[in-house]
């Protein structure tokens, strides 16, 4: 028994990573309602300044493409939400969940979907809700000087000011590099990849240890 980790430590590690997958998810759901507005504003841009058909008509598909995004990144907030939310409320008392900072946090997170969700339902107006969307992928967007790591959400401190892309992949200094060249923090990617063996931002495979 002394090999086997205990439930409750697995337990912590699990919201964890569904907490931080919630996040992600509704990180790229704005990013892509942001995207559509400000694809919509291009168009009209180009029309007012008399561009021509063919480049107006380029820009449209490249519209149709990121409304066509809307909809699946919002059915994929929605299960990631339910996921995280079914799993509080099975190992909400775990001695590991119960009482902690990450437990409140997740709830919060459950409560403010929980009340964009009211929002929607009474239809007072789709342009508060595009609007406080839009808010959170602006945040995002100041967010990027330093980078985020996309499984916890919170800064990589340590390439922070630096490119990443070129980033050493060095556990001991607090991050890894993936092959598909993601930058996470090295704990939260050794746990994901007890669970997933695939980037959590692309879902390229990884190679096994």
């Amino acid at each position: 028994s002394a090999a086997m980790p205990p439930k409750a430590a697995t337990a912590g590690k699990t919201l964890r990573i569904k907490f931080g997958t919630a996040k992600r998810v509704k990180k790229e759901a704005a990013s892509y309602v942001k995207e559509v507005d400000a694809q919509k504003a291009k168009i009209a841009k180009m029309r007012a300044d008399g561009a021509d058909d063919h480049d107006v008509r380029q820009q449209e598909n490249v519209l149709t493409e990121s409304e066509a995004m809307v909809p699946d990144s919002q059915r994929r907030l929605a299960a990631a939400v339910d996921d995280l939310r079914a799993f509080i409320s099975v190992n909400g008392e775990d001695e590991t969940v119960a009482g902690t900072e990450l437990l409140d946090e997740a709830k919060a997170f459950l409560a403010e979907a929980d009340e964009a969700d009211g929002g929607a339902e009474d239809g007072a107006g789709g342009d508060d809700d595009d609007d406080d969307v839009s808010g959170a992928a602006a945040s995002g967007d100041d967010e990027s000087a330093a980078p985020d790591c996309v499984i916890c959400m919170c800064e990589i401190e340590q390439l922070a000011g630096a490119a990443s892309g070129r980033a050493s992949a060095s556990a001991s200094r607090g991050y890894m590099v993936t092959p598909c060249d993601h930058v996470f923090h090295a704990e939260c990617l050794q746990q994901w990849m007890d669970v997933k063996m695939e980037c959590p931002t692309c879902r390229a495979a990884l190679p096994t240890p």
